[in-house]
């Protein structure tokens, strides 16, 4: 992140600020190109301010690292390869509409307990609010 051109998005951190460790999954949902994934890089540095040992997962379904995460089951696969094994992993993932069924993944991980979960969308699925 070039964060001499990052705009600290102060208002919306604040709203997200009070689940950061939660069991809720945190969902940003709006246009492409809004600045989402510059609130989940914004939340990654505080969480690792407050705890500098926190295991931090994040996945760019934009960058092609990333493409072999095509459904729910790879997306399990990958977050269960790379959690922290004994304790909570922060799981973060940009534009996450672009795995099949990933809501499978992220009911199973927080029903699981040990992932603070945040993730970013942008198409008209999620904007429906049809998604989970």
């Amino acid at each position: 992140m070039d964060k001499k051109n990052c705009i600290y998005r102060e208002g919306y951190f604040e709203q997200i600020e009070p689940y950061i460790g939660g069991n809720l999954i945190k969902v940003l949902i709006g246009q492409r190109r809004v600045g989402k994934s510059y609130i989940l890089f914004q939340l990654m540095e505080d969480i690792k301010k407050r705890n500098p040992s926190a295991k931090i997962i994040y996945i760019d379904k934009e960058d092609y690292a990333f493409d072999a995460i095509k459904n729910y089951s790879d997306l399990i696969s990958y977050i269960e390869s790379n959690k922290n094994s004994n304790g909570k992993t922060c799981l973060f993932i940009d534009e996450v509409q672009d795995i099949q069924e990933f809501e499978k993944a992220l009911r199973s991980m927080q029903a699981s307990g040990d992932c603070d979960i945040y993730c970013t969308g942008s198409n008209a699925t999620l904007l429906s609010g049809n998604a989970f």
